[in-house]
């Protein structure tokens, strides 16, 4: 008993610290904005904003349902949990007013899209980062 009390708690202590990594909010390094309004990236990240308020337009990069960067990104960001994410796109996929964004599996692809596309934006867990890419918002 005492051998899976401490097995749980070694892998809630695990998946907490994992969920409570710095999260940070990417572009290529040419975009012109130093950073992002959080109001403006949840709308992005939701489907309903498609640019900055110049012009420049923003595509974002999603993480898989599995990636603990997801869910921190959305707490802070857009304030939902994946559950109700998922309702949000489940909605607007049945009325055929939009669909999520494009997701990817790893810290290291989402850095290698948007290096190769200037409009794409997607978050990373900070300790990824690299010098070739711009950070725009941090989720603590």
């Amino acid at each position: 008993m005492l051998k899976k009390t401490l097995l749980a708690i070694t892998a809630s202590m695990a998946f907490s610290s994992l969920a409570n990594a710095d999260v940070v909010l990417i572009a290529n390094s040419k975009m012109p904005a130093d950073s992002l309004d959080k109001t403006l990236v949840a709308n992005v990240f939701l489907g309903k904003a498609f640019s900055t308020g110049d012009g420049y337009r923003l595509i974002p990069v999603e993480r898989t349902k599995d990636n603990p960067a997801k869910e921190a990104f959305h707490s802070f960001v857009t304030g939902k949990t994946l559950g109700q994410l998922n309702a949000y796109w489940s909605r607007l996929i049945f009325t055929g007013k939009n669909a999520p964004p494009n997701e990817i599996d790893d810290d290291e692809e989402v850095i290698e899209l948007v290096k190769g596309n200037e409009n794409l934006i997607g978050y990373i867990e900070s300790e990824s980062l690299t010098p070739d890419v711009k950070v725009l918002l941090t989720v603590k």
